[in-house]
């Protein structure tokens, strides 16, 4: 089981090359990804503003928004909101990013992101993607 976030999902469809070989890496090290309801946003955000500079058609991007779902077999939106209040004051991340790593520490495992702030802030609750640290 790998617990990811929106980084992940996004490198696995657009990323630069590295990012796109490292997040297939990961897929191919467990392909049991789970992530956090709010996920979807995100990633619906990111690609949108893809489409807005040109970097991403609109057809690949619903082609994305279509496929993303299956890469996940769980997608929890039941989170726990006093304590991911609480990691995100303890830890400085913002109340989403700390959602993330309230689900990896949930879950007794990481999370895997390219997220720098989450990374340096939460080391012993993340991880980079293999092949780019």
């Amino acid at each position: 089981m790998k617990i990811v976030d929106c980084t992940v999902l996004v490198d696995f469809y657009v990323g630069e090359d590295a990012q796109k070989e490292a997040s297939r890496a990961l897929l191919r090290e467990d392909a049991d990804w789970i992530s956090v309801g709010l996920w979807r946003y995100e990633f619906g955000n990111v690609l949108l503003k893809y489409v807005r500079v040109g970097r991403l058609g609109a057809a690949e991007m619903e082609l994305a928004l279509e496929e993303v779902p299956g890469l996940l077999v769980e997608t929890v939106e039941d989170i726990a909101a006093l304590e991911v209040w609480r990691l995100s004051l303890e830890s400085r991340l913002s109340y989403y990013d700390a959602a993330y790593v309230w689900l990896a520490r949930s879950r007794n495992s990481r999370l895997y992101t390219r997220d720098s702030g989450i990374l340096k802030k939460c080391p012993d609750d993340s991880a980079p993607l293999p092949g780019l640290s």
